[in-house]
């Protein structure tokens, strides 16, 4: 059967077992002329490196902490017009690459999902339940209520849709594979699914492990609601008490280990809405530079001087955007650090509000007053900023962003200078005075 090249491009994350494990699973693939596999080493000191041998290629993506990073890393040396995602933790049937193109993939096809089922050798009580819920499985994914989504642990892309879209989304802990798959969708790309092209996922083996996974979709399910406002989930109220039936069903009917699974089904939920009220936000690991601070509204937008100036500081600037645009300049925004308000959950929005509020009362009231997002919006961005030791805020003149810039810099009582978009001097403005005019 004719197909074409595909580039292989495997995000990493782990020690020195999970690279020999995430090698062994490549090593497993069928290739042809053409085909190459890639990996996106995420690991701050470079651990694939010692294990990585042609005709795998390592290609180094630790500058930030986040899979969706290192998948567009990898895209980025990919040579071929198929990239084929894979998760390190799925063990690949030989001939899957061979199985994503058994049928002719349509023009208008952007992305092709396989199916992802539960490794069947795990019998830890929680891999057992994943593997009963089906968790990660393409076919249930593509009949989301709001529209069809994929999961990246096996997903065939389209280079040119890929690089269409600005890749993936970066920076955040979860959920830049539905949010890709419906950006896609606005875009005009169809997102396909094959039953023919499987993967193994080993699922997590204990509770711990299994509710931290939880905790994280919740956060992206929160997330997602904020991008993608017509996204709607079950209600956790409602999913509580289909559990207590379920349990007490299964328990007369002395069918004790979905009864047992009703039980997990609970604690899911209850770690979903917990990590729902944490928030989306990657670790960050910067550190406390005195950087000036950029304040955005979306970042990095193709044509906006932004970044240009924001580069030309020295230190480099850091940006704290309301959010990430559709379409991201990923080239615009390389070497930057940046932090979105979008990943921030209620409850980080809350306490960092009782932080700003306690250590600068009048300034809070005096802001809380103004117009423009809300100030606990703002409050962790001004807390981020408090903890690097920001000497001054900077936005560009007549932006969107430039009222939340002067409400920032006013809460913390630093300077704020509006830049009128070159790398010229810029004209000073005294924040807190010029913020409680506006």
């Amino acid at each position: 059967m004719a197909r074409p090249p595909v580039s292989v491009v495997m995000p990493f994350h782990g020690g020195d077992e999970d690279a020999r494990g995430a090698l062994g699973a490549l090593g497993r693939l069928q290739l042809r002329d053409g085909d190459e596999l890639l990996v996106a080493d995420n690991t701050p000191d470079g651990v694939m490196a010692r294990h990585a041998a042609p005709p795998v290629t390592r290609v180094p993506a630790p500058e930030v902490a986040s899979s969706y990073f290192a998948r567009n890393a990898g895209a980025d040396r990919a040579a071929n017009e198929w990239l084929l995602f894979l998760d390190a933790d799925t063990h690949p049937s030989a001939s899957l690459l061979d199985d994503y193109f058994a049928e002719p993939v349509a023009d208008d096809v952007g992305a092709v999902a396989g199916e992802v089922v539960g490794a069947d050798g795990q019998t830890a009580l929680a891999a057992r339940y994943s593997r009963s819920r089906r968790h990660i499985g393409q076919a249930d994914l593509r009949e989301h209520p709001y529209r069809p989504m994929a999961v990246t642990a096996s997903l065939l892309v389209r280079a040119r849709a890929l690089r269409e879209l600005g890749g993936f989304l970066e920076g955040m802990r979860s959920s830049g594979d539905a949010d890709f798959s419906w950006r896609l969708q606005d875009a005009g790309w169809k997102l396909a699914y094959t039953q023919r092209a499987v993967v193994e996922h080993h699922h997590r083996e204990t509770m711990h492990a299994l509710l931290r996974v939880a905790a994280r979709y919740g956060a992206g399910r929160t997330w997602l609601q904020r991008r993608h406002p017509g996204a709607r989930f079950p209600s956790p109220l409602r999913g509580l008490a289909r559990c207590a039936a379920g349990v007490a069903v299964w328990t007369v009917t002395l069918q004790f280990e979905r009864a047992l699974f009703k039980v997990i089904d609970a604690l899911w939920i209850v770690a979903e809405a917990a990590g729902s009220l944490a928030g989306n936000v990657a670790p960050d690991p910067g550190g406390r530079d005195r950087a000036t601070f950029f304040i955005a509204d979306r970042f990095p937008v193709r044509g906006n001087p932004l970044a240009r100036v924001a580069a030309s500081a020295d230190p480099p600037a850091r940006i704290e955007a309301a959010a990430r645009p559709e379409r991201p300049d990923r080239e615009a925004g390389r070497g930057l650090r940046a932090r979105y308000r979008e990943d921030d959950g209620p409850a980080r929005r809350l306490l960092d509000l009782a932080w700003v509020t306690a250590r600068h009362p009048l300034r809070s009231a005096r802001h809380g007053r103004l117009g423009g997002a809300p100030l606990r919006t703002l409050a962790p961005a001004a807390r981020r900023l408090a903890a690097s030791r920001a000497e001054r805020v900077q936005a560009l003149a007549g932006s969107a962003a430039e009222p939340d810039a002067l409400r920032v810099a006013g809460l913390l009582g630093i300077p704020c200078t509006l830049d009128p978009g070159d790398t010229g001097p810029a004209p000073q403005a005294a924040s807190e005075e010029a913020a409680g005019r506006r």
